[in-house]
């Protein structure tokens, strides 16, 4: 059902664009519903992507949800077939907030060198984020 209208939603857009003088203007009605393509396209994503909640853990109107400065630890799997997650531990540093190309960083001290991994949220190959230590909330 997505696809379908994704695929009527561009046939709008592009009839707008590439059609007559006479055809343009009923197109342009029924392409002006539509704010902008790639943000209805983003939408569309983000709600077959979040199967698990991902996009409130890491909003800025959830209270308890993930900020700069927490202690995570990211499971992920490996694109090789490998069945063993591998595991990475570290400080919030960063996180980016740009739709489906959201992505938090973390950085670790391994041997006394520091390590810094960016995760995006919605890849399929990250299993599950796990909070293990938070900071205070700031004081307004």
């Amino acid at each position: 059902m997505a696809r379908s209208g994704l695929s009527s939603t561009l046939a709008i857009v592009s009839k707008a664009r590439y059609s007559t003088n006479a055809n343009a203007a009923a197109a342009t009605t029924n392409a002006s519903n539509i704010k902008n393509v790639m943000e209805y396209v983003n939408a569309r994503q983000l709600e077959q992507a979040d199967h698990d909640g991902r996009t409130h853990l890491f909003s800025k109107k959830n209270p308890n949800g993930i900020r700069v400065g927490h202690t995570l630890t990211v499971e992920t799997i490996s694109a090789t077939g490998d069945k063993t997650p591998a595991t990475f531990t570290g400080v919030c540093v960063a996180i980016r907030r740009n739709g489906i190309s959201s992505s938090f960083t973390l950085r670790s001290v391994l041997l006394r060198v520091g390590i810094e991994q960016r995760f995006p949220i919605y890849s399929p190959l990250v299993k599950s984020i796990k909070v293990i230590s938070t900071v205070p909330p700031k004081k307004k």
